[in-house]
């Protein structure tokens, strides 16, 4: 049977075995908690070492719960080499455009 996803993020980072839970802690969201796990794999360079996985209060995942360095970032890309007043006239430009 394969595995869940949540059973999946219970695995250590660094070297995929299961790790113990190690309790709950409330969220700055009232809707989610954050279950904390640690590594207990002697071999392993994060035994001993805790990650934590955000849940919606009923168990699931949230479907925003990403990688952060993964999503898309939040800010246009400017183009390179460019410099002076050509600078300052795309950077209003973006800055109008996100701020209508």
């Amino acid at each position: 049977m394969a595995e869940t996803e949540l059973e999946k993020r219970k695995r250590c980072p660094k070297c995929k075995q299961l790790g113990r839970d190690n309790g709950t802690l409330p969220s700055t969201d009232p809707t989610k908690k954050v279950l904390t796990m640690i590594c207990e794999n002697k071999r392993c360079e994060w035994d001993q070492t805790g990650w934590a996985i955000t849940l919606r209060l009923d168990g699931s995942l949230p479907s925003d719960d990403v990688n952060p360095l993964l999503k898309p970032k939040g800010f246009p890309v400017l183009e390179r080499g460019v410099s002076g007043d050509d600078r300052e006239a795309q950077i209003k430009a973006f800055y109008e455009q996100y701020n209508q």
